[in-house]
């Protein structure tokens, strides 16, 4: 089986994203297949390519056991709407063309830019006579009306049509999980055409490591802090600026809210700490992957934001950093989201309605004050996670699901 991943983000970057497609292409390698990616130019997410990178109009990487094609994109540090458009447009554009030019592959998985990468992956495996997997891991433009970035009116609605159109003639669409699933059946797709399969997390790379660690202690937190942590994008669909105003409210306690990542909504948190003069917030850029285990251990407390309503189109990866890490969880989400449903059958945190000051300030005070109902969820996250997101189990399935569109593309009449 040739298997072709097209993926916008890819290591160096460290998004999970980019992370689980080298992990699924070298997990296709390692059981006797062939597997490409096609991908950008690292430059997440401050909008600058990384050192060491040049834009090129692609450029051919042979440093794993399989192939990675880089190709030419728009680059921009603004987060204004024309800039994302222009570089989902792009690189949706540079992989269809460069896609067309590789060998044909059995299966392509799209894991692009929104609805415009979708749409050039589709094209591509009809071209190459391929089978089309379409990735659905946030819905679009469903995301980005919540997040703000997007008005309703003809612009989205337009989005949205060409979006279900892909759906409607991928040869299967995946979620990652059943409330996407459900948000996704609502454009009137066939229940058996979208698969349910899991993101996952590398429990091996992320384990239990003690609170008090060399990476605790670099960063000058004190032995008797407690931390709440909120570690990944802090993206607009969060919602995580109301956190300042719990910060606020927590100033008599010796918590830190340690914000460690990059996002659209970053520079607005930090604006707000400083206006009010807040010594509890603290913001940190993305570590080096290899520290991960010990920021996550760092934490007491981890915490999880998202927009209401945002739980049904799109999933924080993050959460499954928490559990693996044995941190107990507290989420600002609906009670229906995927997240909060994870939170319960783990047993590993609380639940409170999203951008709520007052529900949130409560919940983290109940760990705070309670050091045994802290590590009684921190230990059943790290089980539940272990046992329903682990990385081999989930891949195994992936593996398994990309082997049979396979076998249908071989079969006589296939396209």
């Amino acid at each position: 089986m040739r298997l072709l991943t097209v993926c916008y983000i890819y290591p160096p970057e460290i998004q999970p994203a980019g992370v689980m497609t080298r992990e699924l292409a070298e997990y296709t390698v390692q059981h006797g297949h062939e597997a490409t990616v096609i991908t950008g130019f690292p430059n997440h997410p401050r909008g600058v390519v990384f050192e060491g990178y040049r834009r090129r109009s692609r450029q051919w990487e042979q440093r794993e056991p399989f192939g990675v094609l880089r190709v030419w994109h728009t680059v921009s540090a603004s987060r204004a709407t024309l800039p994302r458009l222009a570089f989902y447009g792009s690189f949706a554009l540079s992989s269809l063309v460069n896609g067309l030019g590789g060998p044909r592959p059995d299966v392509v998985f799209s894991l692009s830019t929104p609805v415009a990468g979708g749409l050039a992956c589709l094209l591509l495996a009809r071209l190459k006579r391929a089978r089309f997997v379409y990735g659905v891991w946030d819905v679009y433009p469903e995301t980005a009306i919540q997040a703000g970035v997007l008005r309703p009116g003809w612009l989205a609605g337009f989005l949205r049509a060409v979006d279900a159109w892909v759906c409607r003639h991928a040869d299967s669409v995946v979620a990652p999980s059943e409330g996407l699933k459900r948000v996704l059946l609502q454009r009137e797709l066939p229940a058996d055409r979208v698969a349910v399969l899991p993101i996952w997390i590398d429990t091996d790379e992320v384990t239990p490591l003690p609170r008090l660690n060399p990476w605790r202690a670099e960063q000058g937190i004190g032995t008797e802090t407690l931390v709440v942590l909120y570690a990944g994008t802090i993206g607009l669909v969060s919602g995580a600026q109301y956190v300042v105003d719990v910060a606020r409210r927590l100033q008599d306690r010796d918590v830190l809210f340690l914000f460690v990542g990059e996002g659209a909504a970053r520079d607005e948190i930090a604006q707000r700490a400083s206006e009010l003069g807040l010594a509890n917030i603290r913001l940190l850029s993305f570590q080096p992957r290899e520290r991960l285990a010990e920021v996550q251990a760092a934490a007491d407390i981890s915490l999880v934001t998202l927009l209401p309503g945002h739980g049904k189109t799109s999933l924080p990866s993050k959460v499954l950093g928490y559990m693996a890490a044995a941190r107990p969880v507290v989420a600002g989400v609906e009670e229906d989201s995927d997240t909060a449903v994870w939170i319960r059958a783990g047993e590993c945190g609380l639940v409170v309605p999203p951008q709520d000051v007052e529900a949130l300030a409560e919940g983290i005070c109940r760990l705070v004050d309670n050091p045994v109902l802290r590590d009684r969820m921190g230990s059943n996250g790290r089980q539940y996670v272990v046992e329903h997101f682990s990385k081999a189990a989930a891949l195994a399935r992936y593996l398994a699901f990309f082997e049979r569109m396979a076998r249908r593309s071989a079969e006589p009449g296939s396209r």
